[in-house]
């Protein structure tokens, strides 16, 4: 009688979520955080919907159930939804390609959304008014670093590495750490009085603050404005009216700097040379091209 030789029985997915987080030398600890993240995530979802998790069950019907979860019982949108599902994808490729585990292939057929979030930008005489305010304590190092963010474009985990820049004839240097590019952007006088003011080290409070605070500041400037942006659950769109002060982030400060840039005359070749990028179509959605601009334009045409 042949010797019959059993497969053991693979990990459940419960036994590979607490795993997958803690399992590889190879990613950052940034990355190890988002992982976490996607593993509460998924166990939330388990338990809210008391639905149980297997690798065999990653099908059409469960992807649905998520995205009703997500969409319509948390409230989220199609930026946040498309981010779990792209994670999710992710650990299944793990699982099958690391640890030899049977997954259902209909995973690879989840639509992963995304969503160009709008993010308002501030004209140069905005970012000059909030810089020359006279804001005490604080305060001024909240406004010191968006303005920094408006005059140089860098997100914040650039701007908080500051001590690594260097000021090479006039530009800042910087390998960027989403995309490791070098920056080559003018220094201008703002941006460097607010280096010098805090010795070139701008890791100085959590971006939370930052964020909370410049919103306060803006709407003390009267950037009240009414602005209508578009969010999206799967293909329907929802427009939402606030007070331009409410929409203005650290983010802000990037698409200002683009926005500002391009407004200038400055090509798309350059402006990703300074940013340290080669991506054009990512570019494109930071680009935000005032009225104003255009009425000039055709002005003078």
């Amino acid at each position: 009688m042949p010797l019959v030789i059993s497969k053991p029985a693979q990990p459940t997915f419960e036994k590979m979520l607490a795993k997958y987080h803690v399992d590889s030398l190879h990613v950052t600890e940034g990355t190890k955080k988002q992982r976490l993240a996607f593993v509460q995530n998924m166990r939330d979802f388990s338990k809210a919907k008391r639905w149980v998790l297997t690798f065999e069950g990653m099908d059409a019907p469960f992807y649905e159930t998520l995205a009703k979860h997500e969409l319509y019982t948390k409230g989220s949108f199609n930026g946040f939804f498309g981010s779990v599902v792209k994670r999710l994808k992710a650990f299944l490729k793990w699982c099958e390609e690391e640890h030899a585990i049977a997954v259902n292939p209909a995973y690879k057929k989840f639509k992963v959304y995304t969503e160009d979030k709008e993010v308002v930008h501030l004209s140069p005489a905005e970012v000059e008014q909030l810089y020359l305010h006279p804001w005490k304590g604080a305060i001024r190092k909240y406004v010191d670093l968006f303005v920094y963010a408006c005059e140089t474009g860098y997100r914040w985990s650039d701007i908080v590495r500051s001590k690594e820049l260097r000021l090479e004839e006039g530009l800042l240097v910087l390998r960027t750490q989403k995309n490791r590019g070098w920056t080559r952007i003018p220094a201008t006088p703002n941006a460097i009085a607010i280096l010098q003011r805090y010795d070139w080290d701008l890791n100085l409070v959590p971006e939370q603050k930052v964020n909370a605070a410049i919103k306060k500041c803006c709407l003390e400037m009267g950037l009240d404005s009414p602005i209508t942006v578009y969010r999206h659950k799967l293909a329907e769109a929802i427009p939402f009216t606030k007070p331009k002060y409410e929409l203005i982030s650290l983010h802000s400060g990037r698409r200002t700097f683009i926005s500002n840039c391009f407004a200038r005359g400055f090509a798309e070749t350059e402006i990703l040379a300074m940013i340290g990028s080669t991506d054009a179509a990512t570019l494109r959605r930071y680009i935000k091209v005032d009225g104003d601009v255009l009425k000039q334009k055709m002005r003078a045409s």
